[in-house]
């Protein structure tokens, strides 16, 4: 078990603490996606990483401020009983106390000591640092919080309400759409049932980002030119039926289908991190080794999605919708993300015509992002009218080894390309 305490950034004294009997990672941060949350400027979003690994608990360094122990700045480190951790410089101070006789492993089922990952705790705590009394804490809500043991409490004390001053916002940047201090929306656009919309993502206001309960989510619905039409609506709700029971490393949470006002929205987990596309412009293209790996994952996640009962089919495999997340989702290094999407909507550059949704192509998809990521170009560019339409051409390709560029043709062939995403798994591995 471990126990975290806030403490008085003048006195030193607790302010409050959680403790962790079962967790093997506990993430601290001003995000609302972590274990604890601390409102503070000076906090990253996410900001450290405690993860029980080699016997012992260790810190992992993710905030840009840095974090200190005996003054000194640390990136990994492992922890003794009574270390105080700072947040920043200028940060708050946590106090670490370890058990050594509950190791979090203690009663692990086999399986799970065998390597299977433990369930994911979701439980959150938050407490709001306000710039105005010098730092003091107020206790935010979690079932995980408990009073500190050096302090001492009475029933009263306990069920008594804390006093938090009223938020102005005032050190917020005028661009944030969420409070630093207090972890509020600065304006809300509309509200969608018990979420409130705080900005439109992409064209046909479908996908927006949305807060409720101090969290963010991505809420998806109709594109507007699609909204009328029962028989669009009716495949939208099947299409979400199917989506929400998805359960992989490499795709975000799903949360709840509902319907609104005659609307079928999906909402899932917002996933912060940098996508491909971003990656791409500012570094340029990636190596053929980088490719392989990343077209591996990728493949793993098609595959999944092939087997579902019905087939769950993306329909927008690109580099702007695969995300490498800030916090690492298991041994997965890529998200892929924008799921829910009308059926009527897929396609990819080169596909003149509707094709039917299916597992290929989302297979063609992951070739056009290969030749993306290889060459830094848009797909558009590779792509000539031939007398069988859109043909691949080898302009700027010419770099590539020919059993990538054999692997990225097959790819994005349809009717004889690869059977499944499980092959273009094992074809991939043989390139390395």
């Amino acid at each position: 078990m471990i126990t975290i305490t806030l403490l008085h950034p003048v006195q030193s004294t607790p302010v409050q603490s959680w403790s962790f009997e079962r967790d093997q990672t506990v993430r601290i941060g001003r995000a609302v996606d972590n274990n604890v949350v601390l409102y503070s400027a000076v906090v990253s979003r996410h900001h450290v990483e405690l993860r029980f690994e080699q016997g012992g608990w260790h810190l992992h360094n993710l905030g840009s401020n840095g974090t200190f122990i005996d003054g000194k700045k640390v990136e990994t480190k492992r922890l003794q009983n009574n270390d105080i951790i700072r947040l920043a410089r200028s940060g708050p101070n946590i106090k670490i106390q370890i058990n050594q006789s509950l190791p979090p492993l203690a009663s692990a089922t086999p399986s799970q000591q065998q390597g299977s990952p433990l369930p994911e705790s979701p439980k959150r705590t938050q407490i709001e640092l306000s710039s105005k009394n010098n730092g003091e804490a107020a206790a935010g809500e979690g079932s995980r919080s408990s009073p500190p043991q050096s302090a001492q409490t009475t029933d009263s004390d306990r069920s008594a309400p804390v006093s938090v001053p009223a938020c102005d916002h005032s050190r917020t940047p005028p661009t944030s759409l969420i409070c630093i201090d207090c972890g509020e929306p600065l304006q809300v656009l509309s509200t969608v049932g018990e979420y409130k919309i705080l900005k439109v993502l992409g064209p046909g206001e479908q996908t927006f980002q949305a807060w409720k309960d101090k969290k963010t989510f991505i809420l998806k619905t109709l594109p507007r030119n699609r909204q009328e039409s029962p028989s669009r609506r009716a495949e939208f709700k099947a299409q979400l039926a199917a989506i929400l029971g998805l359960n992989h490393g490499g795709i975000p949470r799903m949360v709840e289908a509902f319907d609104q006002d005659g609307l079928p929205y999906l909402v899932y987990e917002m996933v912060y991190g940098q996508s491909l596309e971003q990656w791409l412009s500012e570094r340029g293209p990636i190596s053929v080794p980088q490719a392989i790996a990343w077209g591996c994952e990728l493949a793993h996640i098609l595959d999944y999605l092939s087997q579902r009962n019905p087939v769950v089919v993306h329909g927008a495999i690109n580099p702007a919708n695969i995300i490498r997340p800030t916090i690492p989702h298991g041994a997965h290094h890529l998200i892929l993300v924008n799921f829910g999407r009308c059926a009527c909507d897929f396609g990819y550059p080169g596909l003149t015509d509707q094709v039917e949704p299916s597992p290929h192509l989302d297979m063609f998809g992951l070739g056009l992002t290969l030749m993306q990521l290889l060459t830094a170009k848009s797909p558009d560019a590779f792509f000539r009218v031939g007398d069988s339409g859109s043909e691949l051409s080898g302009e700027g390709l010419a770099h590539l080894p020919g059993k990538v560029k054999d692997l990225i043709q097959k790819l994005i062939t349809l009717e004889e390309g690869f059977s499944s995403p499980a092959e273009v798994t094992y074809q991939l591995q043989q390139l390395v």
